[in-house]
This record gives structure tokens, sequence and C-alpha cells, in this order.
């Protein structure tokens, strides 16, 4: 099982990533931390593998009283990888993530089968995207603090480098309409935010400060 808890702390002021939370991390869970985190709807994304839910206990019972915590179990679905890309973004690498919510007017299949279709003209038209991960929320399984949005999927597109992604988003300009309008068939609403990610206790942790 895979799943993606987004957090954000309480105090705005708070470390975004502190060294109590590093402890509390299984070596190979992936967190994402967005560059601009005064706008972001949270403060870290954390993927993580496990059995249950059970491998939340720890996370919630440590930091449940300190941040609005959201967790979801997610089905994984790799429609675009590049051998060469490392293991994380590193200090130069930009990783896109767009959390979205679905349309009210919509089965749950329906949205699926949407958001199926769109794969191929994503691919197409995201011409930097390196990496390209869907995943797609099965259930929310464990919440804390202000309730959160309920999220029906979670996309990841990883560049090279920020100019890539700066100038690469799109093939043309025309075309980032064409994707804004392709999406709406099937998006209520949606956040997205450009991150650093990494492999914790693969890589040296970039934002562990304080705490």
């Amino acid at each position: 099982m895979k799943f993606i808890t987004t957090l954000k702390w309480h105090n705005p002021e708070a470390p975004a990533l502190p060294r109590s939370l590093q402890w509390c991390l299984a070596e190979g869970c992936r967190v994402s931390q967005p560059l601009e985190r005064r706008d972001a709807g949270y403060d870290l994304l954390l993927e993580q593998a496990g059995d249950s839910p059970k491998v939340l206990d720890v996370l919630y019972r440590q930091f449940a009283d300190q941040a609005t915590l959201a967790s979801y179990l997610v089905e994984e679905c790799v429609e675009k990888d590049s051998p060469t890309l490392p293991a994380d973004t590193g200090p130069n690498g930009r990783k896109l993530v767009t959390c979205w919510r679905a349309r009210a007017d919509l089965t749950s299949a329906q949205t699926r089968q949407r958001w199926d279709e769109h794969v191929p003209l994503a691919k197409r038209i995201h011409v930097g995207c390196q990496r390209y991960e869907r995943n797609w929320v099965q259930a929310l399984v464990r919440a804390s603090g202000d309730f959160p949005p309920i999220y029906a999927g979670f996309a990841f597109q990883y560049f090279a480098s920020a100019q890539d992604l700066a100038e690469r988003l799109f093939d043309t300009p025309e075309n980032a309409g064409v994707i804004q309008r392709d999406v709406d068939a099937f998006i209520a609403a949606f956040e997205v935010q450009v991150c650093t990610d990494w492999l914790h206790g693969a890589t040296q942790v970039s934002g562990g400060n304080g705490g």
C-alpha cells in the first residue's frame, strides 16, 4: 500500500521539517517541500509504503496536536519515467505537485476515466517532464486538525531544472489552454506547488532546520 500525507503546521513560523519529525520518518519515505511555503496548503507532502494505515501511527501520535494532517491511500501509476532521472530532485531539479478535487457532477468511475484519457495529451504537451506519476485516491484513511479538502488525485511531474519547468512545461503557449480545457472536464479545484523532494535516509535532508 502507498500512503500520501499532507502536513501543515499550526504555527506558520515553525520549521517546515524539524528534526523531531525527521526522527519519526521511516527510511525511504519521500518528502516533498514547496519552495513557496507561505502560499502552500501544506508545508510537507510525505509518500510512504506500508501494509496498513498503522504505518502512520507514529506521525499522528507525535504531531496531530501541532499540525493539520491528512493521509490518503492511493494507487500509483507511473506514466512516464526517465532512466537518467536521479532518486530525488537535488538542488536544481523541480517537482510539480498538483493536488486536485473532482467535479461534483461526476461519479468516481467517470472521474477516473477522464483522468486516464488525459494522460496521452499530458505526455505529448508537457515536453520537459521527465517523470509523470499519477496517484489516484482510494480513501482518506486518517486526518487531524482543521478538516482538510478531500482530494481525488495527486499528479507529480519531475523536471531536470527550474529552467526546464519554466520553459518546457508546455510545447507551445497555446497548448497551456488545451491542457486547462481538458482538465476542466473532471477537476473542480486544484493546487499546484513547485517542490524539491528527497528520499528520507538516502540523501542529506535539505529542509531540516531546528526543532
